[in-house]
């Protein structure tokens, strides 16, 4: 059953309910008001009666000496009177009653003697009769019992066709109510079925583009539009994140597939030369051996940076903890004075605060460094300068605005207000302003770098930590000038 019917049956019965009392109110009131006019009218009647009655000698007590008024002057073709005594022998009565009389019960006669007026309803023949009893009384004696009755065949005439005329346009209510009702009810849910139509040729067609189209009233079918169209919004949203999700894989697949089989291919090359030659020649077996010691490293190097995406891609949860960040920025000083070579290295990290804290992962932290520092080495020709500075800011663009830049590419989101600015600087080549929003990605390789070795994993890497510890990760570069990275963490 459809919510449209549903919603029409509920409201016809809600309305067959109240169209229902509504007549019964009519119907008994009605009743009542036509039972009190029938009950004042034989007041009245009797009243008259009583008050014509004369009494002819006041020392008998026998009804014959109280003169009766002519009774047939009070009666109607409906309305009927009779007087009997106090034993139930009829006197007088009208002459509308014919060979009949009112019936008298012994419980009438009780509570005549009793001086009590009443009325009552009694069954006579075929019809049924409204009855007033009022005492007669000469002195304190009952003398007799004036009955007035009329007969309730017109009122109950007229209740049976207001009982019709109730019924039938009840139902005639009820039937155009029903159909109005559904009419509006299918006015009401056409923007719904309008709704359903567009989802699924939404869903048939794949047509993630396609919105739902709604010109009426802010109501809340207005909302639920709205409301579908944003989901819609965002369901296209996952889908080509989903899709450039699914690319980046197939990518990053080729590219570990062909990176991965450099090295292999260099390792399985010089074991071969060596089964081939054995021992005869021993210094091209050492450069030999030299080479896959080489290529195991990079291989391994590589194995361990696709393990850490792979992680990340995963989503790992990286355990945070409270860290005095100037002894890590020591350690980080001290492993990157073995990796610099024949470039000059300064770490200017005294004027960081001894006490300076951040929460992070103090192993992932130091990756991310040594991967900015390692990268700066790699880049800077020998002779060169690389320094790794860090000092408390009120907001980024203290440290963002003293460097001179050509162009800066923004690799996550920064902190708000005060946070800690960590720096490293070098002086090699510079990174091209078209290659900036490339470096972060895994494997990119400028051509501008082809003869450097590495494997294009570090800053995806870098990315990845800078974002689980919700620190602001930026580059800064001036072609053939150098480059700078600057690593933003909120402090304690």
């Amino acid at each position: 059953m459809s919510v449209r019917l549903r919603l029409t049956l509920l409201y016809s019965l809600v309305l067959g309910l109240t169209l229902a009392i509504f007549g019964l109110v009519v119907y008994f009131t009605m009743y009542r008001a036509l039972s009190s006019e029938i009950d004042r009218n034989l007041y009245s009647r009797a009243d008259t009666v009583t008050r014509q009655i004369r009494v002819s000698d006041s020392q008998l007590f026998s009804l014959q000496k109280i003169i009766l008024p002519d009774v047939d002057v009070f009666a109607t073709p409906g309305v009927y009177l009779q007087v009997v005594d106090s034993s139930g022998r009829l006197v007088a009565h009208s002459s509308n009653l014919g060979m009949q009389s009112l019936p008298l019960s012994e419980e009438t006669l009780a509570l005549a003697r009793e001086g009590k007026c009443f009325l009552e309803t009694v069954q006579a023949g075929r019809q049924r009769l409204r009855v007033y009893n009022q005492p007669l009384f000469v002195g304190d004696k009952l003398a007799g019992i004036l009955q007035v009755g009329q007969s309730l065949s017109q009122v109950q005439a007229v209740l049976l066709r207001l009982r019709i005329l109730l019924t039938f346009i009840g139902l005639v209510m009820l039937f155009c109510a029903t159909l109005l009702g559904w009419t509006l009810a299918r006015a009401a849910f056409a923007p719904v079925e309008r709704i359903i139509r567009a989802a699924a040729a939404i869903k048939s067609g794949s047509d993630l583009a396609r919105r739902i189209e709604y010109k009426g009233p802010p109501d809340e079918l207005g909302r639920l539009t709205e409301t579908l169209n944003d989901m819609f919004n965002r369901m296209a949203q996952a889908y080509r994140r989903l899709e450039e999700t699914n690319e980046a894989q197939r990518r990053f697949i080729a590219d570990a597939s062909h990176e991965l089989r450099t090295p292999l291919t260099t390792i399985r090359g010089n074991a071969e030369l060596l089964l081939k030659m054995g021992e005869c020649d021993r210094l091209l077996m050492r450069e030999a051996l030299t080479d896959i010691a080489a290529e195991a490293q990079r291989l391994s190097d590589m194995v361990s940076e696709l393990l850490t995406l792979a992680r990340a891609d995963a989503g790992q949860e990286v355990q945070m903890s409270r860290l005095e960040l100037s002894e890590l920025l020591a350690e980080v000083a001290r492993s990157a004075q073995i990796l610099a070579g024949e470039v000059s290295f300064n770490a200017s990290i005294q004027s960081l605060p001894a006490e300076t804290c951040v929460e992070g992962n103090p192993a992932l932290l130091k990756q991310l460094l040594l991967i900015l520092l390692e990268n700066a080495f790699k880049y800077t020709p020998p002779g060169g300068q690389v320094k790794l500075s860090a000092r408390v800011v009120q907001n980024a663009a203290e440290v963002l605005d003293k460097w001179p830049v050509a162009a800066s590419y923004q690799a996550s989101g920064l902190p708000e207000g005060a946070c800690v600015a960590i720096s490293v600087h070098d002086s090699g080549m510079g990174i091209p302003a078209e290659d900036l929003p490339q470096i972060f990605e895994r494997f990119y390789r400028s051509r501008h770098v082809r003869g450097i070795s590495g494997t294009g994993l570090g800053l995806a890497i870098a990315r990845w930590i800078a974002g689980m510890h919700r620190a602001g990760l930026v580059v800064q570069s001036v072609a053939g000038q150098g480059s700078a990275f600057h690593l933003f963490l909120s402090h304690c």
